[in-house]
C-alpha cells in the first residue's frame, strides 16, 4: 500500500529505526497481496503466475548520506540510487540515532544525477538533530532508512566581515569582532576574541591574527593555523589540541583558523576563513558553534 506522503513540516508520518522493511508487517502484506492476485484469476505467464507482475521489492537504502552545517539549516546529500523504477527519497529526522524518525520532505529522482540535496531550513542553531533517508518506488515500495549515522548540529555564520589595523589608531575602533554577539567592536573592547594587527618591521609587512585585548591581556581565547583551504567548508572539525601558545597566528588569505572561547566552565569553538588580508584590514567569514563543547563547525564536501 502507497504510504501517504505528508506535506513539509507535518509531523503525522514517521518511520523506526529499529524496525526493518523485511519486518513481519512487509511479509504480512505480500502475504495478502498474493493471495487477493490469486483469488482475482487473473491470467499471467506460467513463471509469473503467483505475483503477477505485482513488484513487491522495497528499493534498496540509500547511500553515502552525509551533512553540511549551515546558519538555522543542515544541507544533505547523498547518492543516487541505481534501480530503474526509483521515483523518489523520503527525508527524516529525530533528535536521537534510535526511535521513531519524523517525515521531513520528500526528493523527487532525476535520472540524470548521481546525488541528491534536501536542505533543512527549519533547523535551530545550537540543537543536534540526527537524519536519515529512505527511497521509494513507483509501486509505493520504500526502502529502509540510509545506514549512515549522520548528525549535525547548525551554529550562527557571517561573511565577508571586514576588521580594520589595530595598530592604527584612528582604526581601531574596528578592529576586533565579538563571535557571541555576532559584532564588529574596538580592538581593546574585553569582548573582543581577537583583533586584526598590521605593521611593519626592518622592511617586512607583519598581518596577525591576535586573540584577547588590545592592552596584552590574553583573554581565554585559544587559536590554530588550520592551513590554505579551498572554501569556508573545508574545515568541519575543531582540533583537540595544537593550539598557538601565544595567542597569536600570522593572518593569511586563504587560510581557516579555530578558535575556543572559554566562559567560565563552558566552552564554544569557532572558525574563520580569510578572504582578503592587506596592511589596513582583514576580510573574513566566521562560523561560531552555540552548543557548549560541540566540536562540529560544518562537515566537508565529498568530491
Amino acid at each position: 500500500m502507497k504510504r501517504k506522503r505528508w506535506p513539509l513540516g507535518a509531523p503525522m508520518v514517521t518511520m523506526t529505526r529499529w524496525m526493518p522493511a523485511s519486518s513481519a508487517w512487509s511479509i504480512l502484506g505480500a502475504i495478502l497481496a498474493t493471495l487477493l492476485v490469486v483469488g482475482s484469476g487473473c491470467h499471467c505467464d506460467e513463471d509469473d503466475c503467483l505475483r503477477c507482475d505485482v513488484d513487491l521489492d522495497a528499493p534498496a537504502a540509500p547511500r553515502g548520506l552525509y551533512s553540511i552545517t549551515g546558519n538555522h539549516q543542515v544541507t544533505l546529500v547523498w547518492f543516487a540510487n541505481t534501480e530503474p523504477d526509483v521515483e523518489g527519497y523520503d527525508v527524516w529526522w529525530n533528535y536521537s540515532f534510535e526511535g521513531e524518525y519524523s517525515y521531513l520532505g520528500t526528493v523527487r529522482h532525476d535520472e540524470t544525477a548521481y546525488e541528491f540535496e534536501f536542505v533543512d531550513s527549519g533547523a535551530a542553531n545550537g540543537e543536534t538533530y540526527f537524519y536519515a533517508v529512505t527511497a521509494f518506488d513507483r509501486q509505493g515500495n520504500e526502502s529502509d532508512l540510509s545506514f549512515e549515522s549522520v548528525q549535525d548540529t547548525p551554529r550562527p555564520d557571517g561573511f565577508s566581515v571586514v576588521l580594520t589595523n589595530a595598530d592604527d589608531p584612528s582604526t581601531r575602533d574596528s578592529a576586533g569582532f565579538d563571535l557571541e554577539t555576532k559584532q564588529v567592536v574596538s580592538a581593546d573592547d574585553p569582548r573582543a576574541d581577537f583583533y586584526f594587527l598590521s605593521y611593519e618591521e626592518s622592511g617586512l609587512d607583519h598581518h596577525l591574527i591576535q586573540t584577547g585585548v588590545f592592552n596584552g591581556v590574553w583573554e581565554h581565547v585559544q587559536i590554530q593555523d588550520m592551513g590554505w583551504t579551498d572554501s569556508f567548508d573545508d574545515i568541519g572539525y575543531a582540533p583537540s589540541g595544537g593550539w598557538s601558545g601565544t595567542g597569536i597566528a600570522e593572518a593569511v588569505t586563504g587560510h581557516t583558523y579555530v578558535l575556543l572561547t572559554v566562559d567560565m566552565a563552558d566552552g564554544y569553538y569557532a572558525k574563520i576563513w580569510l578572504r582578503a588580508v592587506s596592511s589596513s584590514h582583514m576580510t573574513f567569514d566566521w562560523a561560531y558553534q552555540t552548543d557548549p563543547w560541540n566540536r562540529e563547525l560544518s562537515v566537508p564536501v565529498v568530491p
